[in-house]
């Protein structure tokens, strides 16, 4: 359940808005990008992945933890690096007061959510293997 809901919320994080222009009023959001794609298609692709854990979870624990793991590693520094270069650029033009949305935060609440069940799933050797 932890994976299905890490990948729902690394999906949503992926389509709600990653910045803002005009006070809000017209959002960015992630899925515009390529970026955003990818992380869309890693959340989709993580609900997918935790029916592999129902399945087997000593081996699907050690893939969503790898696959979250770069997407967390990715959503770090695009929160750290990558927006707030962006902003920099955007706030030279004070009239489209840019803003950074809450996609990116709720993508990578997502990402660490799906480790953590990946790692879950990868410490409970009394699950069988099925």
């Amino acid at each position: 359940m932890g994976a299905a809901a890490g990948g729902a919320l690394l999906a949503l994080g992926a389509w709600l808005p990653w910045l803002t222009l005009y006070g809000g009023l017209h959002p960015l959001r992630g899925t515009m990008g390529a970026y955003g794609q990818a992380m869309f298609a890693l959340g989709i692709g993580a609900v997918a992945g935790a029916l592999l854990l129902l399945r087997r979870p000593r081996r699907g624990g050690l893939l969503v933890l790898l696959v979250a793991g770069g997407a967390a590693a990715f959503l770090g520094w695009l929160l750290e690096r990558g927006l707030p270069a962006q902003l920099e650029v955007l706030w030279e033009n004070p009239f489209l007061v840019a803003a950074a949305g809450p996609g990116p935060r709720v993508a990578l609440a997502g990402a660490l959510l799906l480790m953590a069940a990946g790692w879950i799933a990868r410490s409970h050797p009394e699950r069988s293997e099925g």
